[in-house]
């Protein structure tokens, strides 16, 4: 579970190496550059991967009631990623129904977490960028290892003072606590573990609220040199009217290669 894990890494200290004298603005800044290098780099390769994903509505204990499976083929072209549903419940989907659902789901992205329009490095440097680093706080925990990969680890958490709130998806990042872990070698993220601390209302709480929101994300470099997710979890409770809500999604990426056919 997700919440034990997170538990277990903010209390085991100890397989955090305590660094110090370590300027966190300046792996802000390198963190910053390399999303746009990665946006602008036309010789980084098209890749594909299988997403495997997993939608599972929970009961109050946490035990699992319902599970909807999707698979995706996902294309990762500098670093922003276009999803195409291919099965449901191990049910192959036609061209047709595909195209519908993977419509729906970008309606969804972009009515929630914005970024309509705008260049491939623009909207690559919407998601990293100094802008959103800034509206955090961020220290040095010290050096660890993921995957035999060294990495610098920084916790984090909002700023005080007025912090945007024009996006439904503002108002959730403006919560946000946690932990991430930095490739020191290309200042790629390699590791987060994010929380919501504190509720949220919608429209004063008249059409509901989000209690917790917690995040697990697991990134790997491919063979072929591009960064890709390979897992995350995601658990959400929260509100809709009168009806309370416990689901989580869990993502499994594989396959991962190079796009042989023209490019999208």
């Amino acid at each position: 579970m997700v919440t034990i894990w997170l538990m277990s890494r903010c209390l085991g200290m100890a397989d955090i190496e305590p660094v110090a004298d370590v300027d966190v603005s300046v792996l802000l800044r390198r963190m910053a550059e390399r999303a746009r290098e990665v946006a602008k780099d036309t010789n980084l390769p098209i890749v594909v991967y299988k997403n495997l994903s997993y939608f599972e509505t929970l009961d109050a204990s946490g035990a699992v009631r319902r599970t909807k499976e999707k698979l995706y083929q996902v294309t990762l072209r500098r670093g922003m990623t276009h999803n195409r549903l291919v099965a449901i419940d191990g049910r192959p989907l036609s061209a047709g129904e595909s195209e519908v659902q993977s419509e729906k789901e970008k309606r969804w992205r972009d009515t929630y977490a914005g970024g309509k329009g705008g260049s491939m490095a623009e909207r690559m440097d919407a998601l990293v960028n100094e802008r959103l680093l800034s509206r955090f706080e961020f220290t040095v925990a010290g050096r660890d290892s993921v995957r035999d990969r060294r990495c610098w680890v920084l916790d984090f958490k909002p700023r005080t003072g007025d912090l945007p709130e024009e996006r439904l998806m503002d108002r959730v990042i403006n919560l946000l606590h946690g932990r991430v872990w930095v490739s020191m070698e290309e200042h790629e993220i390699v590791r987060a573990d994010v929380k919501t601390e504190g509720g949220l209302k919608l429209w004063g709480g008249v059409l509901g609220s989000l209690e917790t929101f917690q995040l697990h994300l697991d990134r790997d470099r491919s063979p072929l040199g591009v960064w890709y997710p390979r897992h995350a979890e995601v658990t959400v409770r929260a509100r809709r009217l009168f009806s309370p809500m416990h689901v989580r999604l869990r993502e499994i990426s594989s396959d991962v290669r190079r796009w042989l056919e023209p490019a999208p």
